[in-house]
C-alpha cells in the first residue's frame, strides 16, 4: 500500500502538483529515500515532524479503536512503546530539507533501496534485475 501511495505522489510531483505522504516514516533512511525520490523528478521534499507525548498517542489510538474498530486495528501500549523505541526523530537539517545521507549498505543507490523497501512504488531502478 505504501508503495502505491509513493507512486501516486511521484506522479503528482511530475505534474508539478504538491503531494503529502503521511504514514509513518519512522527511520531516517525512509525519509532520505523519499527526499531523494522527490529530487529525482525535479521536486523538493520537506519533513514535517509533529511530536506527540506517549500518553496522548496512546489515548488517540485507543479512542480511534473504540470509535471505529472497522477502520483500524488495535494498538496496545506495549506496541507503542516498542515502536517508539525504534523511531529516529528528525533533526533540524532533515526537517529543513538540507540533510543528505547515502543509502544503507549494500545498496548502490536510493533507487535500489526503494525497490526493496517499497516494491510496488515502481519508481526505483529495476533495469538490471531479471524479469523486471
Amino acid at each position: 500500500m505504501e508503495g502505491r501511495l509513493i507512486w501516486t505522489a511521484v506522479e503528482a510531483l511530475k505534474l508539478d502538483v504538491n503531494a503529502v505522504l503521511d504514514f509513518g516514516f519512522w527511520n531516517r533512511a525512509e525519509r532520505a529515500a523519499l527526499h531523494w525520490l522527490a529530487r529525482s523528478v525535479g521536486a523538493t521534499a520537506r519533513t514535517v515532524y509533529l511530536p506527540v507525548d506517549p500518553q496522548d498517542q496512546l489515548e488517540r489510538v485507543s479512542a480511534r479503536w473504540q470509535a471505529t474498530p472497522e477502520e483500524t486495528w488495535e494498538i496496545t501500549a506495549k506496541d507503542l512503546t516498542d515502536w517508539r523505541a525504534t523511531f529516529e526523530e528528525p533533526d533540524e537539517p532533515e526537517q529543513a530539507g538540507a540533510a543528505t545521507m547515502s543509502p544503507p549498505g549494500p545498496y548502490a543507490d536510493w533507487g535500489r533501496w526503494i525497490d526493496d523497501r517499497w516494491p510496488s512504488a515502481g519508481v526505483g531502478r529495476r533495469d538490471d534485475r531479471e524479469g523486471v
